[in-house]
């Protein structure tokens, strides 16, 4: 029997270990737990599993199973045991799923702020180790590169439709894009506008809503899932602008397929616009802002380095990644990343004083007007282009859309003065909800 409590003790012991590093201090840290409760729950915990290890070899003694010709099935046992504890090893206490695109179960705590007692929260604490336990997410890989392995031309995850025998991608967002389309917001949405583009009119700046066609529609000859989708849910406020002529929205998609030449104007593998395309945007804007601001010029390509690379270049910090479409698709499939795109920098980048990161300033002496810039991330490769023809260009990162307010901008608008403001986004709703 002290043989028993001894084997007993040295699992517990291990237990304790384990449990002070990985949710004794966590809790207390972290979740900001009380003290007595977190050593109350401490304390319990280990005497229960104490108990239950010694009863389970006090039992196993009585049967007389602890003889060595038992050894192979109480190493088994032990085994699986020791497989029920890894789990708990390492808690990644991550906010987001960037592999499952979703928010993943926050941790809830025992007591509520009014001292009383969450009655959920075996429940609450079950989701959260759920979403949180240890390889989590190297099974979700595996298991993601299984089924991708196993399936035929058209795979679905993360509400990414990948399509292995022409390599694209499409879908990712489209949840979201889907939302912010009702034909119930049009009229708000011009009301806003109309609102928008009277406070520019009393401040003496011209305005441009870009509204960027989204990949998934664009490619809908590829896609399964948009084959019978309209041309463009945008069509309500582009007919409106042309109808009334008092707001300038500018849709490109028109351009985009004329100038496609057989160049990609969206990444395969990413839903952003490539060098190429937003060279096309960039070109039609300057065009339609000449109307207004006359000394702006288009620059040639020939003053850009033109290079090649099978990477995606899109984000702020022109950095070249796999695409986010990839990314979050969860897969290791390098047979989608063998498409070259073409890409475009400024020969003369000393002229252009660039500072910043999300929210930038450019200065570029030789460019004429000011130009405030506000949108999501297709911002980030026209911005560039901009920069070559601006005097000077603020840039505003809109990461938070369902957060985006304009009255922000607008304040910052009075105090700059800028002689443009271009506002560009690929949903309705932010601008259905900027007031």
């Amino acid at each position: 029997m002290k043989k028993t409590y001894k084997i007993s003790l040295i699992f517990t012991i291990l237990f304790s270990l384990i449990y002070i590093n990985k949710i004794f201090i966590p809790d207390l840290i972290v979740h900001n737990e009380n003290f007595l409760l977190c050593t109350a729950k401490f304390l319990l915990l280990t005497f229960l599993f104490f108990k239950l290890i010694a009863n389970l070899l006090l039992a196993l003694d009585r049967q007389n199973l602890l003889q060595r010709k038992y050894a192979i099935d109480l190493t088994f046992i032990g085994i699986f045991f020791l497989l029920l504890v890894i789990p708990m090893s390492k808690i990644t206490n991550f906010h987001t799923s960037y592999n499952e695109n979703r928010k993943l179960a926050a941790y809830k705590h025992f007591w509520t702020n009014g001292n009383i007692i969450n009655l959920n929260y075996p429940k609450d604490f079950e989701e959260w180790f759920s979403d949180n336990f240890r390889f989590r997410n190297k099974i979700i890989r595996w298991r993601t590169q299984l089924f991708y392995t196993l399936s035929s031309n058209r795979f679905v995850v993360n509400n990414i439709y990948i399509y292995k025998k022409n390599g694209f991608l499409l879908g990712y967002k489209t949840k979201e894009h889907a939302k912010a389309y009702s034909p119930n917001i049009d009229k708000k949405i011009i009301k806003n506008l109309t609102r928008l583009q009277h406070f520019c009119d009393e401040q003496n700046i011209k305005l441009y809503i870009v509204l960027i066609p989204p990949v998934s529609y664009y490619y809908r000859e590829y896609d399964l899932k948009f084959k019978k989708a309209a041309k463009s849910d945008f069509t309500g406020l582009i007919n409106y602008s042309q109808k009334h002529n008092t707001i300038k929205i500018i849709y490109p998609e028109e351009d985009f397929r004329e100038q496609a030449d057989g160049k990609y104007i969206y990444f395969k593998t990413d839903h952003h616009l490539t060098d190429y395309g937003a060279y096309i945007l960039y070109k039609k804007l300057i065009n339609e802002m000449k109307k207004d601001l006359p000394l702006l010029r288009v620059t040639p390509l020939s003053e850009f380095k033109i290079s090649q690379n099978k990477k995606v270049r899109a984000e702020w910090n022109r950095e070249y990644t796999n695409g986010w479409g990839y990314i979050n698709s969860n897969i290791n499939a390098p047979e989608l990343l063998t498409t070259e795109y073409e890409y475009y920098d400024y020969k003369y980048p000393e002229r252009i004083k660039f500072t910043g990161k999300y929210d930038t300033t450019a200065i570029n002496p030789d460019g004429h007007y000011k130009l405030m810039l506000i949108g999501n991330s297709y911002v980030e490769s026209i911005k560039f282009f901009l920069h070559t023809s601006f005097k000077e260009t603020k840039k505003f990162r809109i990461s938070d859309i369902p957060a985006f307010r304009i009255k922000k901008y607008e304040d910052i608008a009075r105090t700059y003065k800028p002689d443009a403001m271009i506002i560009m986004f690929h949903l309705k709703s932010p601008f259905a909800f900027m007031y």
